[in-house]
């Protein structure tokens, strides 16, 4: 297989490169358009040949030849489509970045009608998935990362890549991507909580000051709640791990299992290059990005078909 050039919007902490080379697929050229200083420090730690574009409305100053983009990556912002967020849709700022995202989809299929694509988002009412559809000219499909990882987190993904089918169910739940060792003191909770009654699933709701969906424990032979940006606040993902004299133990994931559930390797955000030296990320930054991040063993899922 030729090696290929790659064109990744929004590109964040690079989990499609990752995804790519998973696979084994070469890489001539990787262009990554980012804003967050944390994401593009993580990226530059483990791809240093990046080439980064900077912004993405600042498309059409970017000095690349549109003609040798082989792939167009891109998981656009999804707080405006999220029924979890404001449901502004395009009348959002970040909504709006779909357009230039589309606009430089329109420059490299004029120079290149062969360029693939994929585009990722959350699962949305369906006004929103319409919308965007008509837009990209392709139907999504809806692919739960719970079937290849310990995550439950639905995606829908707009891609012309070929032969895309759901993957196999790998029953990975969180047991699989819990540390061994003993984690920080800090991360665990020693307040009160209600119980469901349930022995799986959702077990508890911790008695803290917090939204209600983010109070839920849930048993570790279950599936880990969808990644958020979680930087702080209690926002990470909780789970019961055991219990010790009828005293039941529950804690937040640590980041390196969060890492675990975007199934990326272990401590692949602990750091970074920023000013030309290498530096450690701090625990709120390496939770924000992987939770804006992909399920890099769905991508790659997706993109066995480039190998065809």
């Amino acid at each position: 297989m030729r090696p290929l050039t790659v064109l990744s919007l929004f590109d964040g902490i690079s989990c499609g490169r990752v995804a790519l080379e998973r696979l084994g697929i070469p890489i001539a050229t990787y262009y990554t358009s980012e804003i967050d200083k944390y994401a593009m420090a993580i990226s530059d730690y483990h791809f240093p040949d990046n080439i980064k574009l900077g912004d993405i409305t600042a498309w059409e100053s970017w000095e690349i030849d549109f003609s040798q983009i082989d792939l167009i990556l891109g998981g656009f912002p999804c707080q405006s489509w999220s029924v979890n967020g404001r449901l502004n849709g395009i009348e959002d700022a970040r909504g709006q970045l779909v357009y230039p995202m589309l606009k430089i989809l329109e420059q490299v299929r004029q120079a290149n009608p062969n360029v693939q694509f994929l585009f990722e988002n959350v699962k949305m009412k369906q006004q929103f998935r319409d919308f965007l559809t008509d837009l990209i000219q392709i139907e999504p499909i809806l692919i739960n990362s719970s079937l290849l990882s310990a995550q439950n987190r639905e995606r829908l993904y707009w891609t012309n890549v070929p032969n895309v089918t759901q993957p196999n169910d790998l029953g990975l739940t969180m047991n699989d991507i819990l540390e061994s060792e003993p984690v920080a003191e800090s991360l665990y909770y020693h307040v009160g909580a209600d119980y469901t009654g349930k022995q799986t699933g959702h077990v508890a709701d911790l008695h803290i000051n917090i939204n209600q969906s983010e109070k839920r424990v849930y048993s570790a032979d279950y599936k880990c709640p969808t990644l958020t940006t979680m930087q702080g606040g209690n926002r990470q993902p909780k789970v019961m791990i055991g219990s010790v004299d009828s005293e039941h133990i529950m804690r937040r994931l640590t980041p390196l299992e969060c890492e675990r559930v975007q199934t990326l390797a272990d401590n692949y955000t602990a750091k970074g290059v920023m000013n030309e030296k290498t530096v450690s990320i701090s625990n709120s930054q390496r939770y924000k990005t992987v939770g804006n991040g992909w399920t890099v063993d769905v991508i790659a899922h997706i993109c066995q078909g480039l190998k065809s």
